[in-house]
């Protein structure tokens, strides 16, 4: 079989006489949280993810893929949010390659804060800055008129009591 991947945005260039592919859209993770004084900053939630087989493509198009970044890095000056993760995207209104199967998106992952996360594909952890917070939602649907897409995305872990030995709950999976 044959695959193409994309770390930065591009195009997709369809083969002659291929009308159908598997296609993963991962989004770009989020960026944790910082605690200046006690405790620990949220983790960050992973990207979102959409899987579509057999994703109808029209033959020798071209497709817009936009791939998402991660969320830049929380300041290191106090307590301070992380940043979400961009949206990664297959397809654009209008690209002679685009079938049937709509436009793909998933969510960039939530970002941590110095107390809570934030919701996003995947949900950033909670924190714990003296007392334990709960984890964010995860925010990645299946795509709406796409029957055969597939949206992933996990709810994040809650954070454990204070003290050095509180327990955190485990996070969603991937």
């Amino acid at each position: 079989p044959v695959s193409e991947s994309f770390t930065s945005s591009g195009t997709f260039s369809v083969p002659a006489g291929i009308t159908a592919a598997d296609v993963l859209v991962v989004a770009g993770g989020g960026s944790g949280g910082s605690v200046y004084t006690s405790g620990a900053g949220a983790g960050a939630g992973a990207g979102g993810l959409i899987f579509f087989p057999a994703y109808p493509l029209t033959a020798s198009g071209t497709i817009t893929v936009a791939v998402g970044n991660g969320g830049a890095g929380a300041s290191n000056s106090g307590d301070a949010a992380g940043n979400n993760g961009q949206n990664s995207v297959f397809g654009s209104p209008g690209d002679p390659g685009l079938g049937q199967g709509g436009i793909l998106t998933s969510i960039g992952g939530g970002y941590g804060g110095p107390t809570s996360g934030n919701g996003g594909g995947s949900g950033a952890g909670g924190a714990n800055s003296g007392s334990a917070h709960n984890g964010a939602t995860a925010q990645q649907p299946t795509q709406p008129g796409n029957s055969g897409a597939y949206g992933f995305g996990s709810p994040g872990g809650n954070a454990g009591g204070p003290g050095p030995y509180g327990n955190g709950s485990a996070g969603g999976g991937g």
